[in-house]
């Protein structure tokens, strides 16, 4: 008996999940939990990262507006001198200002064209048609030569040599590619067909920070890009899920889930739960992630007097699903030696009971013969 005492003593401190909700009836679900937690488990809660606005639209770059006053007043050594390397170029389409970006390699070839610097200017023509960038309609304000170039350069590009490029990311399989002013966005391992040329190549990851790179292609160069993104810190990985996920009509899905874990700073167990109002009832849709990877989903509908019952259900079965609450054998169970014992102790009680018989005493003696007649 001591030692089934002993098995009852000793149980497993219970695991620690973290639970996020939302939905119109997220608060009621947070009470509910918290009133009635689980004795099967210990809850932290966490808020969901918040959706911010939008960032207002970055105004005019400062060396656009210099070099079109310049051009304007007939400076053009000031102006050439700001954009010859196109380095200012290349570091706005980093940026991810593609518009920006034309424009201020336009600017590039104007002012070129009006030192004159021809050579300068098919230069800066050619990287405007090598990175994809569009022609604005600044173009009808500057002069022939500079639409002259920009035309002759476009058919350049457009029947010289290619090269595909592809480009990996290590450590962030799926990660989405922009090659230059290029729309498109590519999943990693992305193979692209690219002129020759310098290139500005673009990589976000969900959970990762985004990085750019310029690259110059040849036929010489490696066609392979392997590109290393650092991981994002909680606060960007919360950013990045606001973003994308915060307004979305599934954010319990699995990409949600594995950006979502880092921006809470949760390592293992997350049970995210949806509560939708319902008429009478809330609907309750709930997934676990473990490791980044979604491993249950449970749905159900319940009436709202019942739903703290049907939450611990719910939960139960996440979790369940998860690997994280087991079903344990009733051969574990100590209490279940207990009641077999005391069990076996009745029946061997009743037992005895029923085949006991009283002792019976016998006499033995002994008689002599009567006497023959």
């Amino acid at each position: 008996m001591a030692l089934l005492l002993g098995a009852c003593a000793t149980e497993e401190p219970l695991p620690t999940i973290t639970v996020a909700t939302s939905g119109d009836e997220a608060v009621s679900v947070v009470q509910a939990l918290r009133q009635t937690p689980p004795d099967y488990v210990n809850l932290r809660f966490a808020a969901l990262p918040a959706a911010h606005e939008a960032a207002a639209a970055r105004p005019p770059s400062a060396v656009l507006a210099a070099v079109r006053q310049q051009y304007a007043e007939g400076d053009f050594d000031q102006c050439h001198a700001r954009l010859r390397d196109g380095a200012v170029v290349l570091d706005t389409l980093g940026a991810g200002e593609a518009s920006l970006a034309a424009r201020l390699n336009l600017w590039r070839i104007a002012c070129a064209a009006g030192l004159p610097d021809v050579a300068a200017a098919e230069r800066a023509a050619q990287d405007h048609a090598v990175l994809a960038l569009d022609v604005p309609m600044e173009i009808e304000r500057m002069s022939p030569s500079v639409e002259l170039h920009v035309a002759e350069s476009a058919e350049v590009v457009s029947n010289g040599a290619r090269t595909v490029v592809t480009i990996e990311t290590p450590g962030a399989p799926g990660a989405r590619v922009q090659v230059d002013a290029r729309v498109q966005w590519c999943p990693t391992p992305c193979a692209v067909e690219l002129p020759h040329g310098d290139h500005v190549v673009r990589v976000e990851a969900d959970g990762f920070v985004s990085t750019h790179r310029v690259v110059h292609v040849d036929a010489r160069a490696d066609d392979t890009l392997s590109i290393e993104l650092d991981r994002a810190s909680p606060e960007l990985a919360g950013q990045q899920w606001a973003r994308r996920f915060a307004l979305s009509d599934q954010p319990d899905s699995a990409l949600s889930l594995r950006l979502l874990m880092p921006a809470l700073r949760v390592r293992r167990g997350l049970v995210f739960l949806r509560a939708e109002r319902e008429g009478e009832n809330v609907r309750i849709r709930g997934a676990m992630a473990e490791a980044g990877e979604v491993q249950g989903r449970v749905e159900r509908s319940m009436p709202r007097a019942d739903l703290a019952e049907g939450l611990d259900s719910a939960l139960l079965e996440l979790l369940q699903q998860g690997g994280v609450v087991e079903l344990r054998p009733l051969w574990r169970n100590p209490w279940l030696w207990v009641l077999l014992t005391a069990g076996i102790g009745i029946a061997v009680a009743v037992t005895t009971l029923v085949l006991y018989e009283p002792g019976v005493r016998l006499n033995v003696g002994f008689v002599e013969p009567a006497a023959a007649p």
